[in-house]
């Protein structure tokens, strides 16, 4: 029997109208529906409840992969048609995911804080051995060298929280009129690229 708008979304605190648990994907495989927000925010909270963290991305299996997005057909009207771009970038969508929250959990780890005040669910039979981990000098020192490396890229987006599929309905409007005014824009065919050009934008190009 289908759940769909018998439970809340994410922490299960609000209970939404069955209509609102449809979902629609575009051609590259981001949900472009107006629930698109609370889809993320559901499929990050079901990644952080089902995969360990203390699991690398790469020791995921496809069992795990597949319980996940049968979970998601089962709570969210997503037709099959619309799903099957997003079935392929989705364990991309879920290792994004997976890391955010093992990123949040390093620094609650490192800054000797209790997990449970953030996390009220965690699973704390594995926290010792987690900030034990993330606290020794090799994971310090990789650490380390992964921060002085994101210090060298001179090429970060400037949206702030907004995603790629809102910046393609805020473009819309403008899209010709700012192909006009920038030609190289114009020559180039991939959709992705010009959107990657626009996320680099102190301010979208007006009418």
């Amino acid at each position: 029997m289908s759940q769909r708008g018998k439970r809340g979304i994410a922490l299960c605190a609000k209970t939404y109208p069955a209509t609102s648990y449809t979902i629609t994907f575009n051609d590259i495989g981001l949900s472009d529906s107006d629930m698109a927000q609370r889809f993320a925010t559901w499929m990050g909270v079901e990644v952080r409840a089902r995969v360990s963290y203390l699991k690398g991305w790469k020791q995921v299996t496809t069992q795990e992969l597949d319980q996940l997005w049968l979970r998601a057909k089962e709570l969210w009207n997503i037709s099959d048609d619309s799903a099957t771009e997003h079935k392929k970038v989705l364990p991309r969508k879920m290792n994004e995911y997976h890391r955010k929250f093992k990123t949040n959990l390093t620094h609650i780890a490192q800054e000797g804080k209790d997990p449970l005040l953030v996390y009220k669910d965690l699973n704390m039979e594995d926290w010792p051995e987690f900030v034990s981990i993330r606290n020794s000098p090799a994971f310090m020192e990789k650490s380390a060298k992964a921060k002085a490396n994101a210090l060298k890229n001179t090429d970060r987006h400037k949206m702030g929280q907004t995603s790629y599929v809102r910046l393609e309905k805020m473009l819309a409007p403008i899209m010709q009129d700012s192909e006009r005014r920038y030609p190289e824009i114009a020559k180039l065919e991939c959709r992705r690229s010009k959107l990657h050009i626009f996320g680099r934008c102190s301010t979208i190009p007006a009418h």
